[in-house]
């Protein structure tokens, strides 16, 4: 009888550990473990190259913003010489790389929460 508690209370540590009370899916997870760890180190990975090719381009985008923002007044009178609201000359191709830049910053910023998931899901596995 002995021998049957200590199984029993070795099966209730690892149900309250594992929130599982199917000792079949204790098994299948235990052993299904390797692969679930391999797809989140893939995950991992390609969203580590994902977040390194947004900040790629954010730099770019941002250095040819700048580029733009800073061109002499001869350059200028190419643009058109309207005003926005807050003043800074109008620009159809800066306009279009400022929402360029803050499409990519929230793709950016989705992929790091993604990231975050997968490493908090890593970090239980």
């Amino acid at each position: 009888m002995n021998k049957h508690y200590y199984v029993e209370d070795a099966f209730q540590k690892i149900r309250t550990a594992t929130g599982f009370s199917d000792v079949n899916e204790i098994v299948h997870r235990f052993l299904t473990r390797e692969v679930t760890y391999s797809q989140l180190l893939m995950a991992v990975s390609e969203n580590e190259r994902k977040i390194d090719n947004l900040r790629i381009d954010h730099e770019q985008l941002g250095a040819r913003l700048h580029e733009l923002q800073m061109e002499d007044d001869d350059d200028a009178n190419n643009f058109k010489k309207k005003t926005r609201e807050d003043g800074h000359p109008f620009s159809p191709e800066i306009d279009e790389l400022d929402k360029k830049i803050a499409s990519l910053t929230k793709e950016k910023e989705k992929s790091d929460e993604l990231n975050k998931k997968v490493n908090l899901v890593y970090d239980q596995v």
